[in-house]
């Protein structure tokens, strides 16, 4: 006799960029731990591939008191000045706190299939790093303009996943995922659940404060902007089984200090989903 129960799904995670606001996809994964629902595979886009590399290594539990714990001192001992190689940032304390997390470790060898989103800095193009090594594919993934200096990665020079491709859906399921679970950080909307849809808030945002932003601060709005903008272009034509969009409007991309937070407020925004992942638990 046939057997016509419905075929188990490959869940896939696609975990968008937004830099500190990356933290809020460390809630909804916890949410999904919680509901016994596991990826069989996540794409990342900058902050996302972090977060989706230490998924896939197993290593989140080791890196998460770091993260957590990590407080405004802490977090400015990373972003030191280095007007060199194309970038304000010295990014070689950024590289060596990923080795100090992951080692030297090749994409290949990871727990589940897992790849970084990266730009082409000649062509524009999505490079998608499923193979190699996985600090080299992360520190493209992350090389946002101006502040990162462009990394030279498997012969080409590559840039911030998000110029091209800020949710990674299509990579997502490229790794074999047939239910993607979608995570948006740089929607204006107020993390209602979605079936897909990209975000459409024209709601005006207030300036917290009247002190004019700082030019790191500049920057990393202007590439968020940019990456919302593309971001519902991409989404409207690749839609996920799900469309998670966390309310963080309010926060900086440079508030990596407010982990907590925004982890809570990924959680929240996941629970909002929770009758769409109903297919997953069955």
């Amino acid at each position: 006799m046939r057997d016509r129960r419905p075929k188990a799904h490959r869940p896939g995670l696609a975990l968008g960029g937004g830099a500190s606001r990356g933290w809020a996809h460390l809630g909804v994964i916890r949410f999904l731990s919680e509901q016994g629902i596991e990826p069989s595979c996540v794409a990342g886009t900058s902050i996302g591939a972090v977060v989706g590399a230490l998924l896939a290594s197993g290593r989140l539990e080791y890196a998460l008191g770091e993260i957590m714990k990590a407080d405004l001192i802490r977090v400015l001992s990373y972003v030191s000045p280095g007007l060199r190689d194309g970038g304000l940032i010295d990014s070689w304390k950024i590289h060596n706190l990923l080795r100090a997390w992951f080692g030297h470790v090749d994409i290949a060898d990871l727990r589940m299939p897992f790849a970084a989103v990266a730009t082409d800095l000649s062509s524009g193009d999505t490079v998608v790093l499923d193979s190699g090594d996985l600090v080299s594919a992360l520190m493209a993934s992350i090389s946002i303009p101006v502040v990162f200096p462009p990394r030279f990665t498997q012969g080409r020079w590559l840039m911030d996943g998000g110029l091209s491709d800020p949710v990674p859906v299509a990579p997502a399921r490229g790794l074999g995922a047939d239910f993607v679970i979608a995570v948006s950080l740089n929607s204006r909307t107020r993390g209602l659940p979605s079936t897909g849809s990209a975000p459409d808030s024209t709601q005006p945002v207030e300036a917290e404060s009247s002190r004019p932003p700082s030019m790191h601060e500049t920057l990393l709005a202007t590439l968020m902007i940019t990456e919302r903008n593309l971001a519902n272009s991409r989404l409207s034509e690749n839609r996920p089984e799900v469309l998670i969009e966390p309310d963080l409007y309010m926060f900086k991309g440079t508030e990596f200090h407010r982990a907590a937070e925004l982890s809570e407020i990924g959680y929240e925004a996941a629970r909002n989903c929770s009758l769409l992942l109903e297919p997953l638990r069955r």
